[in-house]
This record gives structure tokens, C-alpha cells and sequence, in this order.
């Protein structure tokens, strides 16, 4: 939902900008930016939909770090021993 506000807020920020009144109106730094920023967020929104969606086909969270209950492991953690030796 974040994501899709960011891209609105931005296409109306590009708009405002770079209109003929606006301060970005001609070429410069303003201009690059603010189109820069709208074609990042506009990315998120859709990377954003993309994984809600996969997530929901899925029928479950997308975050593969999860253990899903078929890994094997008595949970202990595997610590390297270091030896008396001074840096």
C-alpha cells in the first residue's frame, strides 16, 4: 500500500514539477530527478504487487528464509572454536 502511494505521490510531484510553470521546467537536475524518482517508485509498486500477488498464489509468505518444517535440525548452532593463539 506504501509503495502504491509513493508511485502516486511522485506521478503528481512529476507533474507539478516538470509543468511549464514549474520549477523543473526546463532540463536540469530538478527534471532528471524527479522523473528518476517517480520510475523508481513506480518500480517498487510493481516488484511490491508482484511478490502480494506470488505470496497469495502461493499460500503463504514469500520469505524463503522461513523453515517450512521439512529441514532436518535439532537446533544448535555450530560455533568454531578459536584457539588461545593473540593477533
Amino acid at each position: 500500500v506504501t509503495s502504491i502511494f509513493l508511485a502516486v505521490l511522485s506521478a503528481f510531484g512529476v507533474a507539478y514539477v516538470t509543468s511549464a510553470k514549474g520549477p523543473g521546467s526546463q532540463i536540469g537536475n530538478l527534471y532528471y530527478a524527479s522523473w528518476i524518482c517517480f520510475m523508481s517508485s513506480a518500480f517498487l509498486a510493481a516488484e511490491t504487487f508482484n511478490e502480494y500477488s506470488s505470496a497469495g498464489a502461493a499460500g503463504g509468505s514469500s520469505n524463503h528464509n522461513m523453515s517450512n518444517g521439512d529441514d532436518k535440525h535439532d537446533g544448535d548452532i555450530q560455533v568454531e572454536e578459536l584457539g588461545d593463539e593473540r593477533i
